[in-house]
């Protein structure tokens, strides 16, 4: 205290460090929640301790109230990885759903020009995760669900995100090795990485039949004029759709919808001709 003034830094240290010693259970929760900041992908129980400072008895307690409740979901190989209670509390976020409202319209197109399922997908540890999709009618029920986790390394929007991702996360997908889905699915790291050079100098991503046959995958990255790129935009297909249509089809909606990103983060400025654009209603069919 300095001349009557509470020192507000001080104080913060003193209630994280109440927080960590576990005077309350919320605050136990909390911390457990706080462990996946910065992680990539899923945490063991040893992780979550050693993250949070809590005995391993403690720890384990909070993370089965977690699972009970949603907001951690336990892998077969026995790690965690945050839960679909917490992914529809994020979406609730103004940042993702502002995401989700402008590429609505261009999910819109997609589906209804190339008959497929399209998608928004923004990169989660090291797995896709489905945050939007519009599907044609003659897509099947049960295509995809919203929340759904894909591999980065077997999907269009996958690929697009783990290109532009730290190496650090391609390092990770390489060392938990590669789920055979098709015959066709990558199955080496050398493989995998030829293919996101690709997708870096070209653009786009097209994965054929490698996460389920029949079908093929294209996506581009949706790129924000700050951060990069913070999600991919795709649609799934048959593999009898032409390539080339497809590609083209993607290709324009991913610079689009970016162009709308940057017009709908640009600061307002004054008077009425100056303003950041606003985004784009339903648009006609892509040319």
């Amino acid at each position: 205290m300095v001349d009557g003034t509470r020192d507000p830094t001080k104080d913060g240290r003193v209630a994280q460090n109440n927080v960590g010693t576990g005077s309350s259970v919320a605050g136990r929760i909390f911390l457990v929640l706080d462990a996946f900041v910065g992680a990539e992908g899923s945490l063991r129980l040893t992780d979550i301790a050693g993250r949070t400072g809590l005995p391993m008895p403690t720890a384990l307690r909070m993370v089965r109230e977690l699972v009970a409740w949603g907001g951690l979901a336990r892998l077969a190989d026995g790690s965690y990885r945050l839960g679909e209670h917490i992914w529809a509390l994020g979406s609730l976020s103004p940042c993702l759903r502002r995401q989700r409202d402008l590429a609505r319209p261009f999910l819109h197109e997609l589906a209804g020009k190339l008959g497929g399922a399209a998608e928004l997908a923004v990169r989660e540890g090291t797995e896709a995760l489905i945050v939007d999709q519009i599907c044609a009618p003659t897509v099947r029920p049960g295509h995809r669900r919203l929340d759904t986790r894909v591999p980065l390394y077997a999907t269009g929007v996958g690929r697009v995100l783990l290109a532009h991702a730290p190496g650090t996360v391609l390092r990770e997908v390489s060392s938990g090795g590669f789920t055979r889905f098709t015959a066709f699915t990558v199955d080496s790291a050398a493989r995998l990485s030829r293919h996101l050079e690709r997708i870096r100098t070209g653009g786009i991503a097209r994965v054929h039949e490698e996460l389920r046959l029949g079908a093929v995958s294209v996506a581009a990255p949706v790129r924000h004029p700050e951060l990069g790129v913070i999600a991919a935009i795709g649609v799934v297909v048959p593999t009898t759709t032409p390539t080339a249509r497809v590609e083209s089809a993607v290709r324009a909606a991913g610079n689009r919808l970016s162009t709308a990103m940057a017009a709908a983060s640009a600061p307002e400025v004054a008077g009425p001709s100056r303003r950041a654009p606003a985004p784009p209603a339903r648009q006609g069919p892509l040319r």
